[in-house]
C-alpha cells in the first residue's frame, strides 16, 4: 500500500467566505466540492485554513508536532473516509482545542458538545445525559411535545386565511426551546405564550444567540450597535461588543443557576426523572463519577442550545421546501390523515407510520445539516484511506454539506443532489441504490453521536403531521432562499423566512385548529398553567398517549405498544431473571395494597393451610439449583420446589452460579452449607438433605448462569482424581435432570458433565441421570413424573413419614396442577375502572431500581437486561417470487449495550395478532378490558419478598405477551382440562383424548394447541377465564438470533438475518413463528424488546487475524459470518494482515435466495474473503449442498486445517446440515489426511476440544 506524504493542497480560508450563502461551511462545500465531490482533486483534500501563527500556537501547546500540521485541515466528502473515522474512534478523536473552539467555550463552557472526548467532564456527562434521552424517556416526553405543538397550532390558527406569518424561525425556536427545556428540567419557558401575546420571548433566546454568534465571530458591530456607533472615533466598538457579550453570558448563567436551585428545592422536575436532577445528584454510568458543580452550566447550555436550535432551523428549511413543492406537502397531509384515522391528535405509537414526514425531515437535514462538519484529530501519526499520512494532532473534517450532496450517493435516479427530493429517504430507497451507510451523518457519529436525535425526530414528525393536517403554506412573492447565521446561533437558518398560511384542503374548520381549549392567548393563563401541570405529571407517571386506545372489537396493539412492552419488561424480569431465587427487597416504592399482597402470598398461604403446620412439615433441606438460558429449567426448578414444600421439605431454588464464591469468601461457617473449595473457587453445598440440579446445555457449553459452577466442578473433579482427600463434594447426595434437544450433537452434554463430575468429586447419586427431549411434546410430563418419584425417594431415604394431612395437601396440590398455579397474578378490573395503561418508563425504572438497590438477603443481585431496540432498517433479502421471506433487520442499541462479532441477540417474541384475536373471541372479550397484573407472585418469588406493584394492562396485551398461545398441552394438562370441563360429553371426550395413543396421534403429533382444544370443547370456557388461561399456558420465551454485524462497523447497531416462519400445522392451524414474525412485522421506527445475550459459546473470531477461517453457513446461517466479514474488513482497512477465509454458503437458487450476494462477492473481490463457494440445491438436476462442496474442495481445506491451524465455524440447521457437515470434514480427513473412519472421528473430536471446530446451530 503506497503512502503519499500530502493530500491534494487547495486554496486558503477565503474558500469559507466566497459563495452565495451567508453560511461559511456551506460555501466551503460548494467551493471545494461539486458533482462527484471534487472532480480531479477527489473527495478528500488538504486545505490551509489557519495562519502560521495559529500553527505555531498549537505546536507550542503540544497539540501538534509541527506548526504546519496545525494549519492544514483534511477535508473530505467521502463516506468511506467517514466510515474509517468511525471504525477508528481511538485513532481519531473529537478534540475541542482550536482557538475558535476555545472562543466558543466563553459562552458554552466545557459542555457535552463543546468539549473533547478526552475530557473527564464529557466522559462523566455523556452517560447521564444519554440516559435522559433514551427510548424509554421519549415515551414520557411525547405528551409534553404534543402540548407545545397544540399551543403552536392554536397560535397560528388565529391568523386569517392568506395572512403572512413573519418571523417563522423565531416561532419554531420558541416551540423547540420550550419543548426541550420542559422535557429535560420540568420548567416551562412559555416562549410560545409570550410570542403569541406580543411579549418579548425569554431573554435566554436572544442572549445565547448573540453569545454564540459573537463567539463564532459571525456577527458584526454594525449589526448590533449600528453604523453611527461604529464610525464614532470616541467609542470603542470592541469594548461595547465585549460588554454586551458579558451581559448575555450573565443572562444565561442566571437562568441556569435559577433552574439548578429550583431543582434542588424540588420545585422543578422530579427527583428521579429530570435530566437536570440526574446531572446534580447521580453518578455517571460511564465512569462512576459525579458531574462537577462548575460543569453543570456548560452541560445545561449545550443541551438547551443543541436541543432546540438545530431542530428549529431544519423545520424552517423544510417548511420553505414544502411550500415550493406542494406535492410533498400533500403527501405529508395524506399520510397524517390516514394515520389519524379521524382522531384529533397523534399518539406516540403513530410516529413509526409517518414515513413520508420522516423522509422530508431527513431530506432537509441532508441539504442543510445544522452542524457544518464533523472534526476528528489524529492521536498519533497514521495512514488515512490506506495512502495518506496524517500527523499527530492534524484535523480531519467531514464536510457534511458536501458529503450529503455527493453525486455518487445522492444523484442518479434521484436527480441533482442539490435539489429537494424526499424520495431518497422513503423506505427501501437507500437499499435500492446501494447508498453508503456513512453518506448521511447529520447527527454526528460514533461516541459523539447526538444524544437527542430521537427526540428531534419525534418532535419534527409530530409537528409536521399535526401542522400540515390543518394548514397549507405559500412563500411570499420574491422570497430569496438564503441560508445564513443572521437569525440563528450555531446553526444557519433560512434568512427572513415568512409564510402565507391557508386552511388545508379538507381541514376540520378553523375552530378545530386548537382541538382542545386554547392554553395561550388572552384569558387563558390559568388554564394553561393547569395543562402544563398535567403534562408534567404525565411525564413522570407515564405517557398516557403513548399507545392508541383499544377500541371496540378484538383489537390487538401493534408491536411494540408502550403498555405491552411495559408489562413484558417486568414479565421478562420476573419470569426470566427475577425468579432466579435471588432474594431481593420489594421493588415498589409504594406500599402494595392488601389485595396485591394477598395475591402475592396466596400460594404460600394455601400451602401452609393445607399441610404446612408442624404436623405436616418435617424440614428436610432440599436445594434445587438450575442452569437456564431460556427459562425452562428455571421453571422446572420452581415447580419442584413448590411441590417439595407442599410435601414438607425446607426447599429453595437458585442458579448454579449463585452458590459459588471465591475461596477466600466462602461461607463455610454456614450451618446449612459447607465450603467445598477447588481451583480458587468455593461452592456452598448443603451439609444435610440433598442437592438437585436441573440444567440445560448450549452447544455443549454451560448455560450463562452456570459458568462459574462449571469451572469449580471441573477443578473439584480434577483434584479428587489427583488424589484429593475425600473430594470437594464428599457427603453430598444429589440428582441431576437434563433438558435438551436431540437435534444437537451435544445433546445433554452439560447435564452429563455435571452428573459425572459431581460423582468424581465425591458426591453420592440419589438416582441416575434423567433427561428430557424438548423436541417431544411430553417432556414436561417426563419431568413431573421424575420429580414425583424423586420426592418419594427422598422421603424414604430420610426416613420421613409425611402425616396424612401433609400428604393429602401435597396430593391435592398435585392434582390441581397447572390450572391452579399462579405463574402471574392477574385480576380483571371492573368495567367502570379507568384504564390509563402502563408506562414502559415506569416499569423498567422499577426493575432497574431493584437492581440499583444492590443485593437481596442472600447476597445475590437481581438482574434486568432487556431494553427497547428500535428498528432502523428492515430489508427483504429474498427475490420476488421466491415464495419465502427473509429479512435483514437492523436495530439501534441503547447506550451501554455492547456486543462482539459472533454474539447473539435475545429478542422477546410476541403472539401473533390472529392468535390473540382468536383467543379474545373465544373468551368473549374485546381486547380493551383493563387487567391488573402483578408480576412475581409465585410462591418462590413471594418467599423472597419480591413483590412488585400492580400494573394495569389490556386483555389484548396480556394475551400478546404473558403466555404462549400456540403451546401444545401436555398429557397432564389434557387430563386437567377434562376435570375442569363442565360439559359431561366434552369431558368424556377429553378423558379419551388423554390416553397415551390418542394423545400422541391427535394432540402432540398434529401439534394441537390449547386454544384449538378450547374451540372444540366450549364447555371449558367457563372454567378458564383470562387470568386462569394465562396461568394455565406456559410463558412465551425469548428467541436467540446470531448477530449479523460487527461493532467495528457500527457499535450502536446490531443486525439480524431472520427467515419468516409461517406454516400450517397438521391440525390445520396457521402457525406464525412468534420470534421471526415479531421482527418481520415491526416497521422501521418501531421497537422490539431485546438484549445482547451473554451466551458464552466461543463462537468468536480468533484473536490473531492471520488465523485461517473455514465458515459454513447456508441460508440464515450466514448471519454471524456477515459480522465476521465486517470485522475483517475493518481490520483490513486499518492495515492488518488477514489470513485466508473461506465461506461455504448454500441456498436454493441464485435468482431467488442468494442472501447478501453483492456484499459477499464484494468481500471476495477485496480480499476479505479468499474463497466463496455457493451450493444451489434447486438450480440443476441434482441437489447440491454445502457438505458436497466441502468434499469437492477437500485438498485445499485439509492444507488449511492440517498445516495452517484453521478454525472451522458452522452455523445453521442442527437436524441435517450440522451432522452432514461434520461427516464431510471427517471424509476430508479420511481422503486427504489418510485417516481411518475412527481416526477421522477422533480427529474431529480433537478439533472440538481445541475449540477449532465451533458450532452455532438450532433446531
Amino acid at each position: 500500500m503506497s503512502v503519499r506524504r500530502w493530500l491534494p493542497l487547495l486554496g486558503h480560508r477565503l474558500a469559507l467566505l466566497r459563495g452565495p450563502w451567508g453560511a461559511p461551511f456551506a460555501n466551503l462545500a460548494l467551493n471545494l466540492f461539486s458533482g462527484t465531490a471534487g472532480g480531479a482533486a477527489g473527495p478528500t483534500l488538504l486545505l490551509q485554513v489557519g495562519s502560521p501563527s495559529v500553527g505555531r500556537h498549537l505546536a507550542a501547546a503540544g497539540v501538534v508536532d509541527e506548526a504546519a500540521d496545525g494549519c492544514g485541515v483534511v477535508f473530505t466528502a467521502d463516506p468511506a473516509i467517514a466510515a474509517e473515522l468511525l471504525a477508528r474512534q481511538d485513532d481519531f478523536v473529537k478534540m475541542w482545542d482550536r482557538p475558535q473552539q476555545l472562543a466558543v467555550q466563553r459562552i458554552s463552557d466545557n459542555g457535552l458538545f463543546t468539549s473533547s472526548t478526552t475530557s473527564p467532564d464529557w466522559q462523566t456527562a455523556r452517560g447521564l445525559l444519554s440516559r435522559g434521552f433514551n427510548t424509554l424517556k421519549l415515551a414520557g416526553y411525547f405528551p409534553l411535545v404534543m402540548d407545545k405543538i397544540r399551543g403552536f397550532l392554536g397560535e397560528w390558527g388565529r391568523y386569517p386565511p392568506g395572512a403572512l406569518i413573519p418571523g417563522v424561525n423565531e416561532w419554531l425556536a420558541c416551540l423547540t426551546s420550550d419543548a426541550v427545556v420542559v422535557a429535560a428540567s420540568g420548567w416551562d419557558m412559555r416562549n410560545l405564550q409570550r410570542k403569541g401575546s406580543g411579549e418579548d420571548v425569554h431573554p435566554f433566546l436572544s442572549a445565547f444567540k448573540f453569545g454564540l454568534r459573537y463567539a463564532f465571530g459571525i456577527i458584526s458591530a454594525a449589526e448590533v450597535l449600528g453604523w453611527r456607533h461604529v464610525l464614532n472615533p470616541l467609542a470603542s466598538s470592541a469594548a461595547a461588543m465585549e460588554a454586551q457579550f458579558e451581559r448575555a453570558r450573565k443572562v444565561c448563567e442566571d437562568m441556569v443557576d435559577d433552574m439548578v436551585e429550583r431543582t434542588r428545592r424540588g420545585e422543578l422536575g422530579s427527583a428521579t426523572s429530570s435530566v437536570l436532577s440526574s446531572l446534580l445528584s447521580e453518578k455517571s454510568p460511564s465512569n462512576g463519577q459525579y458531574v462537577r458543580q462548575r460543569a453543570v452550566y456548560g452541560h445545561v447550555i449545550n443541551l438547551m442550545v443543541a436541543g432546540h436550535e438545530t431542530t428549529a432551523a431544519t423545520l424552517g428549511f423544510l417548511a420553505a421546501y414544502l411550500a415550493a413543492h406542494p406535492a410533498w406537502e400533500d403527501a405529508i397531509r395524506t399520510e397524517a390523515r390516514a394515520v389519524l384515522a379521524g382522531r384529533a391528535e397523534l399518539s406516540l405509537a403513530d410516529l413509526p407510520r409517518l414515513a413520508t414526514a420522516e423522509a422530508c425531515f431527513k431530506e432537509a437535514l441532508r441539504l442543510h445539516p445544522p452542524v457544518g462538519m464533523i472534526n476528528r484529530d489524529a492521536q498519533a501519526p497514521c495512514v488515512l484511506g490506506g495512502r495518506w499520512l496524517v500527523q499527530r494532532g492534524q484535523r480531519v473534517a467531514v464536510l457534511l454539506t458536501a458529503l450529503h450532496r455527493n453525486e455518487d450517493h445522492w444523484g442518479g435516479k434521484w436527480g441533482s443532489p442539490h435539489e429537494f427530493n424526499p424520495q431518497r429517504f422513503m423506505p427501501g430507497a437507500a437499499e435500492s441504490c446501494g447508498r453508503h451507510a456513512c453518506a448521511f451523518m447529520p447527527f454526528g457519529m460514533g461516541v459523539r453521536t447526538c444524544i437527542g436525535q430521537q427526540f428531534a425526530l419525534m418532535e419534527a414528525k409530530a409537528w409536521l403531521a399535526s401542522t400540515y393536517d390543518l394548514f397549507t403554506f405559500k412563500l411570499p412573492p420574491g422570497f430569496t432562499f438564503m441560508p445564513s447565521h443572521k437569525e440563528g446561533g450555531a446553526s444557519p437558518n433560512l434568512q427572513g423566512l415568512a409564510l402565507q398560511v391557508f386552511p388545508a384542503p379538507g381541514a376540520r374548520t378553523a375552530s378545530a385548529v386548537a382541538r382542545v381549549p386554547a392554553f395561550f392567548g388572552k384569558g387563558a393563563a390559568a388554564s394553561s398553567g393547569h395543562r402544563r401541570s398535567d403534562s408534567l405529571s404525565r411525564m413522570h407517571a407515564g405517557a398516557e398517549a403513548a399507545c392508541p386506545a383499544v377500541g371496540a372489537g378484538a383489537h390487538v396493539p401493534s408491536p411494540l405498544s408502550q403498555e405491552a412492552a411495559a408489562h413484558f419488561a417486568a414479565a421478562a424480569a420476573s419470569a426470566e431473571d427475577t425468579r432466579s431465587a435471588h432474594s431481593a427487597p420489594a421493588i415498589s416504592s409504594r406500599t402494595p395494597t392488601a389485595e396485591t399482597a394477598s395475591a402475592s402470598q396466596s400460594a404460600a398461604a394455601a400451602a401452609a393451610a393445607a399441610g404446612g403446620d408442624d404436623e405436616g412439615r418435617h424440614g428436610t433441606p432440599l436445594l434445587v439449583l438450575y442452569g437456564s438460558n431460556a427459562g425452562t429449567c428455571e421453571a422446572f426448578a420452581e415447580l419442584l420446589v413448590e411441590q417439595a414444600r407442599l410435601a414438607g421439605f425446607e426447599a429453595r431454588t437458585a442458579s448454579l452460579d449463585s452458590v459459588i464464591t471465591t475461596a477466600a469468601g466462602s461461607s463455610s461457617s454456614s450451618s446449612s452449607s459447607s465450603g467445598a473449595a477447588a481451583g480458587g473457587l468455593s461452592a456452598r453445598l448443603p451439609r444435610a438433605g440433598a442437592l438437585v440440579v436441573v440444567t440445560s446445555t448450549y452447544n455443549g457449553y454451560p448455560p450463562d448462569n452456570a459458568l462459574q459452577f462449571a469451572r469449580w466442578l471441573d477443578a473439584a473433579a480434577a483434584a479428587a482424581t489427583d488424589g484429593g482427600q475425600g473430594g470437594a463434594a464428599a457427603g453430598l447426595r444429589y440428582a441431576v435432570f437434563g433438558v435438551g434437544s436431540s437435534q444437537w450433537e451435544t445433546f445433554h452434554a452439560f447435564p452429563k458433565r455435571v452428573d459425572a463430575r459431581l460423582a468424581a468429586a465425591g458426591g453420592e447419586r440419589l438416582r441416575g441421570l434423567a433427561t428430557a427431549d424438548v423436541c417431544g411434546c411430553g417432556f414436561a410430563d417426563a419431568f413431573e413424573a421424575w420429580q414425583a418419584d424423586l420426592l418419594a425417594e427422598l422421603l424414604a431415604i430420610h426416613n420421613v413419614r409425611v402425616p396424612r394431612k401433609g400428604s393429602a395437601a401435597a396430593a391435592a396440590a398435585a392434582a390441581q396442577g397447572f390450572a391452579s398455579r399462579r405463574r402471574v397474578g392477574l385480576r380483571m378490573l371492573p368495567e367502570a375502572s379507568p384504564f390509563p395503561g402502563a408506562s414502559l418508563e415506569a416499569a423498567v425504572a422499577t426493575l432497574r431500581g431493584v437492581q440499583g438497590r444492590g443485593m437481596g438477603a442472600d447476597g445475590l443481585p437481581l438482574d434486568f437486561t432487556f431494553s427497547l431496540l428500535r428498528v432502523v432498517r428492515s430489508q427483504e433479502l429474498q427475490a420476488q417470487g421466491s415464495g419465502r421471506s427473509t429479512k435483514h433487520v437492523e436495530l439501534a442499541l441503547p447506550q451501554g449495550m455492547a456486543y462482539t462479532a459472533g454474539s447473539h441477540l435475545l429478542i422477546q417474541a410476541a403472539n401473533s395478532r390472529h392468535l390473540v384475536a382468536g383467543a379474545l373471541a373465544l373468551l368473549g372479550l374485546s381486547g380493551a378490558e383493563a387487567v391488573e397484573w402483578t408480576p412475581a407472585v409465585t410462591p418462590e418469588a413471594a418467599a423472597r419478598g419480591c413483590v412488585m406493584p400492580p400494573i394495569t394492562i389490556s386483555s389484548a396485551q396480556a394475551l400478546t405477551w404473558l403466555s404462549d398461545l400456540a403451546a401444545v398441552p401436555t398429557r397432564r394438562q389434557v387430563l386437567e382440562l377434562a376435570e375442569l370441563c363442565g360439559c359431561p360429553p366434552e369431558a368424556a371426550a377429553l378423558w379419551e383424548l388423554a390416553a397415551e395413543d390418542n394423545y400422541r396421534q391427535q394432540v402432540s403429533g398434529p401439534r394441537l394447541s390449547v386454544l384449538e382444544l378450547l374451540a372444540r370443547h366450549r364447555g371449558l370456557l367457563a372454567a378458564l377465564p383470562l387470568p386462569r388461561l394465562i396461568n394455565f399456558l406456559p410463558r412465551i420465551k425469548p428467541r436467540y438470533y446470531s448477530i449479523a454485524s460487527s461493532p467495528r462497523s457500527a457499535p450502536d447497531r446490531a443486525c439480524v438475518t431472520v427467515a419468516r416462519v409461517e406454516l400450517t400445522t397438521p391440525s390445520g392451524r396457521l402457525h406464525r413463528g412468534p420470534g421471526s414474525c415479531t421482527l418481520h412485522d415491526t416497521p422501521v421506527g418501531g421497537f422490539v424488546m431485546g438484549s445482547v445475550s451473554g451466551l458464552v459459546s466461543g463462537f468468536r473470531l480468533p484473536p490473531d487475524p492471520t488465523t485461517p477461517l473455514i465458515m459454513v453457513g447456508p441460508g440464515t446461517g450466514v448471519a454471524p459470518f456477515m459480522g465476521f466479514m465486517e470485522e475483517r474488513q475493518a481490520l483490513q482497512q486499518a492495515g492488518a494482515t488477514l489470513g485466508p477465509a473461506v465461506l461455504f454458503f448454500g441456498c436454493r437458487h441464485p435468482a431467488q435466495d442468494y442472501l447478501y450476494q453483492e456484499r459477499l462477492e464484494g468481500w471476495r473481490a477485496s480480499g476479505v474473503l479468499s474463497g466463496l463457494a455457493v451450493a444451489f440445491s434447486r438450480e440443476g438436476p441434482c441437489k447440491v449442498y454445502v457438505q458436497d462442496l466441502i468434499k469437492q474442495q477437500g485438498e485445499q481445506l485439509w492444507a488449511l486445517l492440517d498445516k495452517q491451524g484453521a478454525a472451522v465455524y458452522v452455523c445453521g440447521d442442527a437436524r441435517r446440515m450440522a451432522p452432514g457437515v461434520a461427516a464431510a470434514f471427517q471424509a476430508v480427513a479420511q481422503e486427504w489426511g489418510g485417516r481411518s473412519a475412527s481416526g477421522a472421528a477422533s480427529w474431529l473430536g480433537s478439533l472440538r476440544e481445541a475449540k477449532r471446530y465451533l458450532e452455532d446451530v438450532w433446531a
